[in-house]
């Protein structure tokens, strides 16, 4: 595992400051021109633009020559950052009066954060942009839509319980009709168990279990308003909803459904390795690990989104939303070169391409390029893996999907969780205690 997944994770689960969504990519895909959605003709824009970014070096500069076709008057400046610090370089950059033009930075806290430095786009989008990018609240400050958009969606992330049909078969269990509600899980996971197979591959080395759980969680009993409310701190972390949702892990844990080491074993690691070797049936991670389980698994891999809370039930809302936003910066000298920059990144060729990679990745490659569409038109080709058919059929049939626990995690609040949560699980804390020290971190927070 590279420090630039790892990073990634991090942040996409919730860590907040501890990391950024950051990924790296390997093959281009195939592609067609890039078209253009910015709003400004392009034969009227030219000069030099700076992009940072702290994806995969090799990758992202391998897209440059594919804007320059699409805007030939524009020269883009590329400049990777290290995905560890990239906050603070960019926050030094602010001050200094030295930012790049455009930069691809972590939706959600980050666009709170930085708000001050960036762009205000409303004006900007485009009626296409409007109807068919999926902005959701992480591209507003303090998740709040009435603030005013602040990036374009480079693309979709969320929490994906994977599972093994070869051991769901040992199991008892049908491979090709998966549990969709929290009972049928917790029955898979018995009779995986009964098997002498491990129900769950964990890892909370880390202390982002938790996290992590509440993320796929959260839908079966809160709406998605619940969420925001949390994410806000209008709503307390020790109210009955939120108790409800963590007790569901507690139990996880406690009923021993993970690998005996899974305390010590990490969540990118080991957690991920004892899934990838067949030796857990289950595997909760993100949808970036599309490609690399389909490359050990092949048709052996199968997907549950996020479950309803009874037999029957659906969620109350799916829980993906922008991993990473596209953004122009107010110190950029060239505003209109930078938007049709974030434009073209965001736009219906480069989102095709992705999804064209991804799909090609997972069967050839372990590829830790996998991002989903944010553009509702874009389709996965006929040659797509079932994985990411299925994951994007799952995220445009959902009648709400939200991205607010991923969201959750400010700095104090991720700490406290970091630190409370190992406790709770090894039977030396109340529960009650711990969700007291989170709003405790919380108030800190705003």
């Amino acid at each position: 595992m590279v420090a630039t997944r790892r990073e990634f994770l991090i942040g996409a689960m919730g860590a907040g400051a501890l990391g950024l969504a950051a990924c790296s990519s390997s093959g281009s895909g195939k592609s067609t021109a890039p078209s253009s959605a910015a709003s400004v003709g392009t034969t009227k824009l030219s000069g030099s633009i700076t992009v940072w970014d702290f994806l995969d070096e090799a990758t992202s500069k391998s897209e440059d020559p594919l804007f320059t076709a699409a805007y030939p008057n524009i020269t883009v400046k590329r400049v990777h950052q290290p995905a560890a610090n990239f906050n603070q370089l960019l926050q030094a950059a602010l001050s200094s009066r030295t930012a790049p033009d455009a930069l691809i930075l972590s939706a959600g806290g980050p666009i709170t954060q930085f708000s001050s430095g960036l762009e205000k786009l409303d004006d900007r989008l485009t009626s296409d942009q409007k109807d068919n990018l999926a902005f959701g609240p992480v591209m507003s400050p303090e998740l709040d839509i009435a603030n005013g958009i602040y990036g374009l969606p480079l693309d979709d992330v969320g929490p994906i319980i994977f599972y093994n049909k070869k051991l769901f078969r040992q199991a008892g269990l049908d491979p090709d009709n998966p549990p969709t509600a929290w009972p049928e899980i917790e029955a898979a996971a018995t009779a995986l168990k009964g098997k002498g197979i491990t129900p769950m591959a964990g890892g909370d080395k880390e202390g982002l279990e938790a996290s992590t759980w509440f993320w796929i969680l959260a839908p079966m009993i809160m709406k998605s308003q619940d969420t925001l409310d949390l994410a806000n701190g209008k709503l307390e972390f020790n109210s009955d909803p939120v108790r409800e949702v963590f007790q569901h892990y507690v139990d996880i844990a406690k009923n021993g459904w993970f690998q005996s080491s899974w305390r010590t074993d990490g969540i990118f690691a080991e957690n991920a390795d004892h899934f990838s070797t067949g030796k857990a049936g289950m595997c909760l991670l993100i949808s970036s690990f599309i490609p690399i389980f389909a490359k050990s698994l092949g048709s052996d891999l199968g997907l549950i989104q996020a479950p309803g809370l009874t037999a029957g039930s659906k969620p109350n809302y799916l829980p993906y939303g922008g991993g990473l936003a596209l953004s122009v910066t107010k110190q950029s000298r060239n505003k209109d070169a930078a938007y049709a920059w974030v434009s073209w990144r965001a736009g219906t060729a480069m989102q095709q391409r992705d999804l064209n990679t991804l799909s090609a990745d997972a069967k050839t490659s372990a590829s830790q390029q996998a991002r989903l569409p944010t553009d509702k038109r874009i389709a996965p080709t006929g040659t797509a893996i079932p994985a990411v058919t299925d994951t994007v059929a799952a995220i445009k049939a959902a009648t709400s999907t939200y991205p607010g626990a991923q969201q959750l995690w400010k700095t104090p609040v991720m700490t406290a969780t970091l630190s409370n949560f190992g406790p709770v699980v090894a039977g030396q804390k109340s529960l009650t205690d711990a969700l007291n020290a989170l709003d405790d971190a919380q108030k800190t927070a705003k």
